[in-house]
């Protein structure tokens, strides 16, 4: 059988640009790094966007238990009790009806070993057995194929994720401290080139930008953000631009 040729001639150093080429073939993918405000969450619901999907975001916490994500039953009436899907519940029957879904996992190591749990079935192959919940109902959810999920964290999963966890990605992203295109194209061009270089934040970035729109002085509003220290380096500039 004839070897098919590489379309990529060199490594793709830039990692955004490795995350766009793949992020339409992938349904399993986590992005991590260290620096904080690189547009991990972003990008995932970005590529719902892209993929006129509907995004579903859930911030993990260690106190987020299966029941919080899969559903639960609440009380309706003196004597009735009703279902109540969480978030993962209603992105599984959205995709099951044939819409696509992007299920967005921020902060995966922030999950408690109950949701974390849950990670194992959802980050399944769908062809899997092991694809599905139960329900306390006694219904069944499989994890359809038009449902993609992304999550993303700031620390290594290395040291962070049970290694069945990690496995089940098909993809895992070191994003470091480059910051998204999609941020970047987000901002006024003078700010651009600050965020790419790591001497502003892009939340700092809009932060200001929020705040001259509500009608603070841009003086104010960049020395507010940046501190007394930094304002002395580069405020002027900044002060000037959300000013023009």
């Amino acid at each position: 059988m004839a070897k098919v040729a590489s379309k990529v001639p060199h490594a793709i150093e830039n990692p955004w640009h490795l995350f766009l080429a793949v992020a339409p073939h992938v349904r399993r993918i986590l992005l991590h790094g260290e620096t904080p405000g690189t547009g991990k969450t972003s990008a995932g619901i970005a590529l719902a966007a892209a993929k006129e999907a509907e995004a579903v975001v859930i911030t993990m916490r260690d106190n987020l238990l299966e029941s919080d994500l899969l559903g639960h039953w609440m009380p309706r009436g003196k004597n009735e009790v009703t279902w109540h899907d969480g978030p993962v519940g209603y992105a599984i029957r959205r995709a099951t009806d044939g819409h696509k879904v992007v299920l967005v996992f921020n902060e995966l190591d922030h999950a408690s070993p109950d949701a974390t749990h849950a990670a194992y079935s959802l980050l399944e192959d769908a062809a899997s057995a092991a694809a599905r919940f139960t329900l306390p109902s006694g219904e069944v959810l499989t994890i359809p194929e038009t449902l993609t999920i992304v999550a993303t964290q700031n620390p290594d999963p290395k040291e962070t994720l049970p290694l069945p966890v990690l496995n089940r990605f098909q993809v895992v992203l070191d994003i470091g401290s480059h910051v998204s295109p999609m941020i970047l194209e987000a901002l006024p061009e003078k700010f651009r080139s600050m965020v790419a270089d790591g001497r502003l934040a892009a939340r700092e970035a809009f932060a200001m930008l929020s705040l001259v729109a509500e009608g603070c002085d841009p003086y104010i509003a960049t020395q507010a953000v940046l501190g007394a220290d930094r304002f002395k380096d580069y405020g002027d500039a900044l002060a000037i631009s959300l000013a023009s």
